[in-house]
């Protein structure tokens, strides 16, 4: 099984060490959007859980040989910062809109 990282950029937040945020494609003003915010203790079952929210956006099938991760093993670590996800709709995803992914770690 091949795994790939899903390429994000960082966007810096000034004004908290607590959030990091990272952005996947471009924003479309026109596209509506969707927040899911991720509670729980156990950061391999949060983490599992949104790798499972973006194999489906990528339209990952359970036969296929590659799968794709949001968080990497490194960063699942680090579980004092609540990380922001948003991944911007695409041409081909899935779904009609455009999601924000909040894990919040220790919650």
């Amino acid at each position: 099984m091949n795994v790939f990282a899903v390429p994000l950029s960082r966007k810096s937040i000034e004004s908290s060490s607590n959030f990091e945020r990272f952005v996947f494609g471009k924003a479309d003003d026109k596209k509506e959007h969707r927040t899911v915010l991720v509670l729980g203790t156990n950061s391999s079952e949060r983490r599992k859980f949104i790798d499972g929210i973006i194999n489906y956006i990528f339209k990952v099938n359970k036969e296929d040989k590659v799968r794709f991760q949001l968080i990497q093993e490194n960063d699942a670590v680090k579980t004092n910062c609540i990380k922001v996800y948003d991944i911007h709709h695409c041409e081909g995803f899935p779904i009609p809109f455009s999601l924000t992914i909040v894990d919040t770690p220790n919650f």
